[in-house]
């Protein structure tokens, strides 16, 4: 036998001829010496589907879109008689018109064809991971310190980011001492693996300045108030023991 045109092999035992399309040649000898007549056996091989992913990818190799997925085959015996996919485990279902994913997380897409005398491809595999939510932060304070906790619930939380009275953006890594008296305005928003930017949120954070007992003890007005009860008390004793 010769596969696809090339030598001729003495057939011993069965064989593998690869994936694809083969042509074999064959033919046997007596021995007498006749010679059979060459024919040939063509072996088709089964479709080969192709899928092409639309959306908007961010980062990581995730999307941050809903994704619609295209699949296309070609080729088999005969021509494709159908296709078919299965996602995250489920069922396989046949496939006629693009489908769209929106649903956030990571998704594994198997897909094949078959052709019209029965042969099914090898079914192929994609994983699709879609992130459309962005982080959520909360921001805890105990002037002047501050402190900001980040969660994401599928890509994971890249950064957190924070910036003081309109300054340079800052990158977080812990409690934070904000310094100078007075009020000062605390920008801050996270990001995640695949780009999604939380929302730009702000508190105030103040600085300096005393209260309760401190801010008392340190009025002027309370101690002029307290000179004079002093010398009010130091008049009235004086009178009293005339």
């Amino acid at each position: 036998y010769r596969l696809d045109g090339g030598a001729w092999i003495n057939y011993t035992s069965a064989f593998d001829m690869g994936a694809g399309s083969h042509t074999v040649n064959y033919y046997a000898i007596d021995n007498a010496g006749n010679t059979e007549t060459v024919k040939t056996l063509s072996m088709i091989a089964p479709p080969v589907t192709t899928i092409a992913l639309s959306g908007t990818l961010g980062s990581s190799s995730w999307y941050i879109t809903s994704v619609t997925f295209t699949l296309s085959a070609t080729g088999g015996n005969g021509g494709v008689d159908y296709t078919e996919f299965s996602l995250d485990d489920g069922a396989w279902g046949n496939y006629t018109d693009p489908v769209v994913l929106g649903t956030d997380g990571t998704h594994v897409l198997r897909y094949r064809s078959a052709d019209v005398v029965g042969q099914v491809e090898v079914a192929k595999t994609v994983t699709i991971k879609i992130d459309t939510t962005a982080p959520s932060t909360v921001c805890e304070k105990s002037d002047p310190y501050f402190w900001l906790n980040s969660t994401d619930s599928h890509s994971g939380l890249s950064s957190i980011v924070y910036r003081i009275d309109g300054g340079g953006w800052i990158l977080y890594v812990g409690r934070v001492n904000v310094t100078g008296d007075g009020k000062h305005t605390i920008d801050y928003y996270a990001t995640d693996v695949a780009g999604n930017a939380e929302a730009v949120k702000s508190v105030t954070v103040k600085v300096g300045g005393k209260s309760g007992v401190a801010a008392l003890l340190t009025n002027p007005i309370l101690w002029v108030l307290i000179i004079v009860a002093i010398v009010a008390v130091l008049v009235l004793v004086l009178f009293v023991m005339k």
